[in-house]
């Protein structure tokens, strides 16, 4: 563990805002994640046995913000070890508790993949069942989807709802970019500071809803077909494969988390009671195989169904070509 905290640290001062400033760890959460405190005017260490104070986390920013909230050069901030020892600790813990509150705070993952409670407790977050948040807690899972996914060095991967970069950092290691969109707008920090903690510069982290997302701009700008890829929330699965099925001369594939039985839906064979709209109109432009199948006790909060990772290969000319596409998708739709 100190070995790791060690290169986290490390890994911090080649970055250009630590120049001239104090870097303090705080391990909390089990160790496995690490306070960073900042404070651009000191270069001495503050003692980290007095900085887990009440309310001490709803100070957090990013630190991609601007400038430092520190504004008072008088804080006992340039105490020694032994100075600190000497004073009471109810004054220290005043002291210091109003030097973190005007500091700028972030943290460093200790692994590779911390788990969705503990980032969420640390950031004062809570998934959110309107955006249907369900976040992706087992490493090798996420390993696994990405590893199935066929990857290669040089795709470009579009990844619809970051969510807290779980699939994110291992498809990352492999594609040469990776366009993640994020309509969470507080989840866009967290995921700024994992991706670098981790070292991940390939990573363009876009705010945005992606039923609203440009796919076909992004693909003529990347100069090549995207992968696509993705957990999606039930509540808007159905549009995103519409949206995709319109856009597909931007994406060669999408490789994509559903529920069980929605997934079920969309690979069922012709004459199946499943059978269905979103069954017609992907097979009409696609061909459909099952990935991996997803327990539901590897998300947080746990859901109540299993999900199912499908990937879908777009054809680059459908078996049937229709005159007017568009009436041919209206026509599907009123079929069923």
């Amino acid at each position: 563990m100190l070995q790791l905290i060690k290169k986290r640290i490390d890994q911090f001062k080649q970055c250009h805002f630590f120049n001239t400033i104090v870097v303090n760890m705080v391990a909390f959460f089990e160790a496995r994640i690490i306070v960073i405190c900042v404070h651009k005017y000191t270069l001495s260490w503050i003692m980290a046995d007095y900085l887990v104070l009440p309310g001490i986390y709803q100070s957090q920013t990013s630190f991609l913000d601007s400038g430092f909230h520190c504004q008072s050069d008088n804080l006992p901030i340039n105490h020694t070890k032994s100075q600190v020892k000497g004073r009471e600790k109810s004054n220290i813990q005043h002291h210091y508790s109003q030097f973190i509150l005007k500091t700028k705070i972030f943290y460093v993952s200790c692994s590779d993949m911390t788990s969705p409670r503990t980032l969420l407790t640390a950031w004062n977050l809570r998934p959110k069942k309107q955006l249907g948040q369900n976040f992706l807690s087992d490493p090798s899972t996420a390993e696994m989807i990405a590893a199935r996914s066929g990857i290669l060095p040089e795709d470009v991967v579009l990844e619809i709802g970051a969510g807290l970069g779980a699939l994110t950092m291992p498809v990352a290691r492999i594609a040469k970019k990776v366009y993640a969109v994020e309509k969470d707008r507080q989840l866009i920090g967290l995921l700024q500071t994992e991706l670098l903690a981790n070292s991940l510069s390939n990573v363009v982290l876009t705010e945005e809803n992606i039923l609203k997302f440009d796919i076909e701009a992004l693909a003529e700008n990347a100069g090549r077909k995207l992968v696509v890829m993705g957990n999606l929330p039930y509540n808007i699965s159905s549009q995103v494969l519409v949206q995709l099925v319109q856009s597909r001369n931007a994406a060669s594939r999408a490789i994509l988390m559903f529920q069980k039985e929605l997934a079920q839906r969309i690979a069922a064979s012709p004459g199946c009671k499943d059978y269905g709209r979103l069954t017609v109109m992907l097979r009409y432009c696609s061909e459909i195989k099952t990935l991996a199948n997803i327990s539901a006790s590897v998300f947080f909060p746990k859901p109540g169904v299993d999900s199912q990772v499908l990937e879908i290969q777009f054809k680059e000319i459908p078996d049937y070509t229709a005159d007017d596409e568009a009436f041919l998708f209206r026509v599907i739709k009123a079929a069923f």
